[in-house]
């Protein structure tokens, strides 16, 4: 596999964070061409393909029932459902309020969408959305799997956030802890207080916590002080 890196958007392009240059990942299934998305761009039908490729890999790679079940949905209820989850893809990518959202998109030959990342400073966790990066959704076609693309899109998506956010977080499936680990990730450890409050915190909003998601976390910025002690000072966290 080879990585070429194009050159940096037009100065008229504006990204909610740096543009990264878009670049082609070679692969033995063909060459993907993979750049940040233009946010002026996202309308309907782009938000609809974005929603169904999560929705349909996020169904493939878990063990938990309540994504299990979206295979076995009729065209019906799989409709139902990825709009529900277009809402949220719809807001989280169009929400200016959050300035520090980079979303890479792979795409193959036929502009097919192959791969992508959601990245976003954390809104989930008070005191977190201008000191943490949070990895939103990250998944790769079964097709293009093997090539390195999952982490070659969250290292340029970290890269680009490492002057702004100290930490990263993220609630990953389970079965996909052996990728982020080998990456430097680790889990939130309920042995110290603070990752403790915000362990206790995140899970009241996940149903899915601790039998099929793990919360984990890396540093990006070694000198600095740590996410999870500044988000257990909020008065939020205290109960």
């Amino acid at each position: 596999m080879d990585i070429t890196t194009g050159t940096r958007y037009s100065p008229n392009y504006t990204s909610r964070l740096n543009p990264i240059a878009p670049f082609k990942v070679y692969t033995p299934n063909g060459v993907l061409s993979v750049e940040e998305v233009d946010y002026r761009k996202t309308g309907p039908k782009f938000i609809k393909q974005i929603t169904e490729f999560f929705c349909e890999n996020f169904s493939k790679d878990t063990n938990d029932p309540g994504w299990l079940q979206y295979n076995d949905f009729t065209k019906k209820e799989k409709k139902r459902f990825i709009d529900n989850f277009k809402t949220y893809y719809d807001y989280s990518i169009n929400d200016k309020g959050n300035q520090h959202l980079t979303l890479l998109v792979a795409r193959d030959s036929q502009k097919n969408i192959q791969g992508a990342c959601l990245s976003f400073g954390c809104v989930d966790v008070p005191r977190a959305k201008y000191n943490t990066l949070y990895i939103d959704s990250l998944a790769v076609n079964k097709k293009f799997r093997g090539c390195n693309l999952a982490k070659i899109m969250l290292e340029k998506s970290i890269e680009a956030s490492k002057y702004i956010f100290t930490d990263i977080f993220l609630t990953g499936e389970k079965v996909a802890d052996g990728f982020y680990k080998k990456l430097g990730f680790r889990d939130l450890n309920p042995e110290n207080p603070s990752e403790l409050k915000v362990i206790n915190y995140v899970a009241k909003q996940r149903q899915d916590y601790p039998k099929y998601t793990s919360f984990l976390t890396r540093v990006i910025q070694e000198k600095k002080p740590r996410w999870y002690d500044i988000c257990a000072q909020s008065k939020k966290l205290q109960n």
